[in-house]
């Protein structure tokens, strides 16, 4: 994998009503056709500004591409800082259950990270992706790893392997949604605030089975 290289920065301009709009462009596009199936004019048209203003904010289309996941994992970073304040299962779960919402609500942005990081070549679009992800998910282990200082998680448990199991649970139920019932009336798969219990409840109660069953998590 080629070694990182300093990212051009977006111009304090990119706050803008403009650029905010090339943003959201940006990010339906890529996510569509990825970096290199996306031209900067066809940006500046879905934005309905001239190129000269996309390239106004945004010094390249790999500082633009940038930008987008940025915006999108500080979304991410937003919902973590609901779990660096939880201390009890049932809180670790409330996460859990926000975190697949997020993904189910807002398809274009995961479709964009799944895109990127599933990339098989080394390309710029899977070094960013990599870059950010790896960011986010240091952040998501350190946190359960409080967790399981405050004994909410066993302290037996490899917290990196458990951030894992949470998040990608919910991708693969974000991924196979559509044909959840085709696959039998199960209840834990009846709804997303029934399956992040299930497997929050297998996740820590599965360590713990004289503990008391994890409270409902709010939607």
């Amino acid at each position: 994998m080629p070694t990182t290289t300093p990212l051009e920065a977006v111009t304090p301009a990119a706050r803008c009503p403009g650029a905010e709009r090339i943003l959201a462009a940006a990010r339906t596009l890529f996510a569509q056709r990825g970096l290199s199936g996306v031209s900067i004019q066809q940006i500046a048209d879905a934005a309905e500004v001239s190129k000269a203003n996309v390239f106004h904010h945004f010094a390249t289309k790999q500082a633009l591409y940038r930008a987008v996941l940025e915006e999108a994992a500080e979304e991410f970073r937003q919902l973590l800082a609901t779990l660096s304040s939880q201390t009890t299962a049932s809180g670790l779960s409330e996460f859990s259950l926000r975190h697949l919402i997020q993904l189910l609500q807002d398809p274009g942005t995961t479709w964009l990270f799944l895109r990127a990081l599933s990339d098989p070549q080394p390309t710029t679009q899977r070094r960013l992706a990599e870059e950010i992800a790896s960011e986010v998910m240091m952040a998501v282990i350190s946190a359960i790893d409080e967790l399981r200082n405050a004994h909410v998680v066993p302290r037996q448990s490899e917290t990196t392997t458990l951030a894992m199991t949470l998040l990608g649970a919910n991708l693969f139920y974000f991924q196979l949604h559509n044909i959840l019932p085709k696959l039998g009336d199960h209840p834990a798969l009846r709804t997303p605030q029934a399956f992040t219990r299930s497997v929050t409840q297998l996740l820590v109660g599965a360590a713990h089975p004289d503990s008391a069953p994890l409270k409902k998590a709010k939607p």
